[in-house]
């Protein structure tokens, strides 16, 4: 579905795969990307839907005091068992002085595989990113756009040989939330469109979006709880009837960061909704001692 491919398009590197998610606007730690407040050093989160014998995935990330990510690393293990099926980790270094990050992702054997040199604004924004593989050869490069609010206005991604993948334009309202985004192909015709509305606290409340000759794909509602965060997701069909619903609970540590999330979704079944097995993810998060 075209929108998922909007979480193909933010610049970081997760277990050798490059994301790119246009819908985090102004100078943002990475930290703070992360939905994580307070002067947080680590946080291992894990989700699964917790079956005896089910996958789960596990994240850690490791960040500075200027909410910077150091580390991180990943792996998926089974629910009673302690072997790792799959482990890999990127290491970044900083350069202040150049506003520069390299970032190092190695693989199961612990061999690098590919890197990532990165260039910043003094605000933090990210400017320019090339992706070498383990040869050192280019694979890709994101250039970014921003305006004089810090808001990203256009990422564009191109292949080593200079052509475009892909391009994407955000716009904004007078308050700054993300109005919309458009994602064009390589020959610069309009791949797919999202279109936010939001609420007076700044909530984004219904999101459409629609296919390249403009008509709807789909719709999608959210209402939030006393945080500020989501609780309820309805997802429409062009037609108007329900695709699906998902609702979110959450329990907070003294900072207020969640450290428990769980989704109940239901799907339609033989003309009626139906819940699926809840999915929860778990936070274990360690801050800087006396900067909470």
């Amino acid at each position: 579905m075209p929108y998922n491919h909007i979480k193909k398009i933010s610049v970081v590197i997760v277990s050798g795969l490059l994301l790119i998610y246009a819908t985090l606007a102004g100078a943002k730690t990475e930290r703070e990307k992360a939905d994580l407040i307070g002067q947080v050093r680590s946080v291992v989160q894990e989700e699964g839907t917790w079956k005896k014998g089910s996958r789960v995935f596990s994240h850690s990330a490791t960040y500075d005091i200027k909410g910077r990510m150091l580390k991180m690393e990943i792996s998926f293990y089974r629910v009673g068992s302690s072997k790792r099926e799959h482990k890999s980790k990127s290491i970044s270094t900083y350069d202040s002085k150049k506003n520069r990050r390299e970032t190092v992702l190695y693989g199961e054997e612990g061999t690098p595989t590919e890197k990532r040199v990165a260039t910043f604004e003094a605000n933090g924004n990210e400017t320019e990113s090339t992706t070498y593989n383990d040869k050192g050869s280019v694979k890709y490069r994101f250039v970014h756009k921003y305006d004089l609010s810090g808001n990203e206005t256009e990422v564009v991604s191109y292949r080593s040989d200079g052509s475009i993948i892909l391009k994407i334009v955000n716009t904004y309202d007078e308050k700054g939330n993300l109005k919309e985004v458009t994602a064009y192909k390589t020959d610069q015709t309009v791949d797919y469109r999202v279109v936010n509305t939001y609420d007076k606290q700044g909530n984004m409340i219904e999101s459409s979006i629609y296919k390249a000759d403009g008509s709807l794909e789909e719709k999608r509602t959210y209402t939030y709880n006393e945080n500020g965060y989501k609780k309820e997701k309805i997802v429409y069909n062009p037609n108007g009837s329900m695709r699906e619903k998902e609702t979110y609970d959450y329990e907070f540590d003294s900072v207020g960061n969640w450290i428990k999330k769980t989704t109940k979704k239901w799907v339609p079944k033989e003309g009626k909704l139906e819940a699926e097995v809840p999915y929860i993810v778990k936070r274990t998060i360690t801050y800087y001692e006396g900067k909470k």
